[in-house]
């Protein structure tokens, strides 16, 4: 499943596009289904991460960060928000059959012929998950796009695109 787990956060009620009229009903919403994610794991149900947005790039980037912290709140595990954004991915993508672009080597493992793309973080993002973005601030996050400064090497595709270490 690829839910957008912000759809039942509080703070979508604090969306300055938000019909007032509509306030209530997404307050009530969001407590109606608090425990959404509990229950998609308690089910054993596989979540996949996805942050859809429509809009400008830094209000999408503002969203998938929140997206990002608010999965912790409702799946109660940072762990299981990095699995959701990493290897269930995978997982997900490998079912695409002929349409899965990543079918000449293994998927997730390091070593020759393997597809993985890397990130070296400054920080452990099973204690802190904002070392790799993610935010309790959505609405009132920044407007302006700021680079996660916690991630120090990004290499895909055996390529390294950022480099912080010097």
């Amino acid at each position: 499943m690829v839910p957008q787990m912000w759809g039942i956060s509080p703070d979508l009620a604090r969306n300055p596009l938000m019909p007032a009229d509509k306030i209530p009903l997404v307050e009530e919403l969001g407590q109606q289904y608090a425990d959404f994610g509990r229950n998609l794991l308690k089910n054993g149900v596989k979540v996949v991460f996805a942050s859809d947005y429509v809009g400008k790039f830094a209000d999408a980037e503002r969203a998938r960060r929140y997206e990002i912290w608010w999965r912790t709140q409702t799946f109660d595990s940072n762990f299981e928000v990095l699995k959701q954004l990493t290897s269930t991915a995978g997982e997900m993508i490998a079912m695409s059959g002929p349409r899965n672009p990543y079918q000449a080597g293994k998927l997730g493992v390091i070593e020759a012929g393997a597809y993985a793309d890397l990130i070296l973080v400054d920080g452990n993002p099973l204690e802190d998950i904002t070392v790799i973005g993610g935010t309790d601030q959505w609405f009132d996050a920044p407007e302006e796009w700021e680079p996660i400064d916690t991630i120090d090497l990004v290499m895909l595709n055996g390529a390294v695109y950022v480099n912080e270490l010097d």
